[in-house]
């Protein structure tokens, strides 16, 4: 039999059996059908205490395998147990952070109001976890439990978040005023003493975002700032965050924390427009330079488009929106150029001036649509099919439910087929894609608006270039293609520099397009393609799920290799 191991005495406490290790060592393999044997063998290694006073149940939620932790319940482990650190399986459980075993230990009797030798309890340890399912599961069982709560050091689990850098359990945290942002623990820091000395400029940022700037010159115990806290250390974010501070630091009273972010996210998506519009003012004042000023445009923007990225390099962490603003220009100044420099010379072919107020109008319009209407927000949760209630983290939390469908973000239990996008923050149903280009995610609402989109644009593309062709043939009369090109280049750079970008534009809708098929062929949405799916659908069947798809119909059949 083994043996029970305890220090009440102050005695070193003898070695675990071989059976109680042999256990231990096959919860941590996750060997449920050796841990049920050994458990049949000798049932009181349910309720053995091993090294630190840890049992079989400890071990067993902190590797997060719920059907062991069913075979030791089953068999009457403790779930209140304390080791040696007062800590209990439930809060093993809640440092693991996988919901499904706390609901399951807290139906067992599993005391949520326990907290361990330096006061954390059940909300502490799901924070330093970063546990956001966990978080919500407590709360929402046991509205009783204060997120102000505070351990023995007067830390609130918000504090805790901070110091372990949980950034979505943070989130949780100061979403809908869960929790007190001014509370202090015993050094008299806030969460925004600890996010500036750690480092974290996002968390910090976010604080000062609901604090206010004013914030930045509250002192601790020991008279330190959140600025002169961040100043004491070097890595590159103290560094990142160091620089915002001193911009607020310069600020009136009162300023608003995003007004830099604002401007620098207005600074970029207005970037592109200002580089070519500024080339085309200066060809009307010095032509001679005419090529000259707009590769001055042109290169720029390249260069920047290959050093952006999906977000701003600023702790905002806002969404980069230099891609729309390249798109935006790119698309007013074709028109400008097509209506200011090339219709003059079309206006012999009436059917071509009225296919191309058409096409203008249509694509204007779907360019709108698209950065403006809902693409598929989902904020509400999935229904339950028997009772069709909203589903809710308890019902997803039972051993016959899908935990992982909890959007952390937007606290719902995920519709099948929903995506978080954390460039819109936000659910969408049936989400394809986000499009840097349109500054919108690509989903159910405006998929198949999307794909015409491409359709039309790239019309219009051949159009242009078929018009500038004809512009050419008109204004170069007499000219070689050699020197029609070089009067080009250096003569209508404007003309020459949309062609490029427009003729650029056409391969890469091409490949666009082909891909949309490869993906609305099957029936499926991009982000939700297997990583293997086999190619079973039959060409009219593929074809049938194209046309339906362009006008916004279910799928005729879809893969059944899908797997969501």
């Amino acid at each position: 039999m083994a043996q029970t191991l305890c220090q009440s005495d102050g005695t070193a406490p003898s070695a675990p059996s071989v059976s109680f290790n042999q256990v231990m060592n096959a919860i941590s393999s996750c060997a449920a059908d050796s841990v049920r044997a050994l458990l049949d063998q000798e049932p009181q290694l349910a309720h053995t205490f091993g090294w630190h006073r840890q049992t079989a149940l400890h071990r067993a939620c902190l590797s997060g395998s719920i059907g062991i932790v069913q075979i030791l319940l089953e068999r009457n482990a403790d779930p209140n147990a304390r080791n040696n650190f007062d800590e209990t399986p439930l809060h093993y459980a809640c440092k693991r952070g996988v919901p499904t075993v706390v609901l399951l230990l807290v139906e067992q009797g599993a005391d949520v109001t326990l907290v361990d030798k330096q006061g954390k309890g059940v909300l502490h340890h799901a924070a330093e976890a970063g546990s956001v399912p966990v978080l919500h599961l407590l709360c929402s069982k046991f509205p009783e439990l204060q997120l102000t709560c505070q351990d023995n050091n007067l830390q609130t689990p918000l504090h805790v978040a901070c110091k372990s850098a949980q950034l979505d359990a943070f989130k949780y945290l100061i979403r809908k005023g869960r929790s007190d942002l001014k509370k202090a623990d015993s050094d008299g820091n806030w969460a925004l003493h600890i996010a500036a000395q750690e480092g974290y400029g996002h968390m910090a940022w976010s604080l000062l975002c609901l604090l206010g700037a004013q914030a930045i010159h509250l002192r601790n115990r020991h008279g330190c700032s959140p600025y002169e806290l961040a100043i004491m250390c070097d890595t590159q974010g103290h560094k990142e965050l160091i620089t915002e501070l001193e911009w607020l630091r310069r600020r009136p009273f009162g300023s608003s924390v995003t007004q830099k972010a604002s401007l620098l996210w207005s600074f970029f998506l207005v970037l592109p427009m200002l580089l070519y519009t500024s080339a085309v003012i200066l060809t009307k004042m010095v032509p001679s330079y005419d090529g000259v000023f707009f590769l001055a445009a042109v290169v720029p923007t390249i260069w920047l488009l290959q050093k952006s990225f999906h977000r701003l390099d600023h702790v905002s962490r806002w969404p980069n929106p230099f891609y729309a603003g390249v798109f935006a220009a790119g698309l007013a100044h074709t028109i400008a150029v097509y209506y200011i420099v090339i219709m003059p010379y079309l206006l012999d072919s009436v059917h071509l001036v009225l296919l191309s107020a058409l096409l203008t109008m249509v694509v204007v319009s779907m360019y709108i649509r698209l950065i403006t209407a809902d693409p598929g927000i989902v904020n509400s949760s999935a229904k339950d099919p028997t009772s069709g209630k909203p589903l809710t983290i308890i019902d997803i939390c039972k051993p016959a439910g899908k935990w992982e469908t909890f959007c952390v973000h937007c606290e719902i239990v995920q519709p099948e087929l929903t995506k978080h996008c954390k460039l819109c923050d936000h659910c969408m149903v049936g989400m394809d894609h986000h499009c840097l280009f349109l500054l919108n995610c690509i989903a159910h609402g405006n998929h198949t608006l999307f794909v015409w989109f491409i359709l039309t644009c790239m019309l219009c593309m051949g159009l242009f270039v078929l018009g500038v062709y004809v512009y050419c043939v008109q204004v170069y009369v007499g000219h070689g293609w050699g020197q029609a090109l070089q009067a080009l280049v250096t003569r209508d750079g404007w003309v020459f520099s949309l062609l490029l970008m427009n003729c650029a534009g056409f391969p890469w809708g091409v490949s666009l397009l082909m891909y949309q098929y490869s993906v609305v062929s099957n029936g499926y949405k991009s982000y939700f393609v297997p990583e293997h799916h086999g190619d079973v659908l039959t060409a009219y069947e593929k074809w049938r799920n194209v046309v339906n798809f362009l006008f916004n119909r279910k799928p005729y059949i879809v893969n059944p290799c899908l797997r969501v």
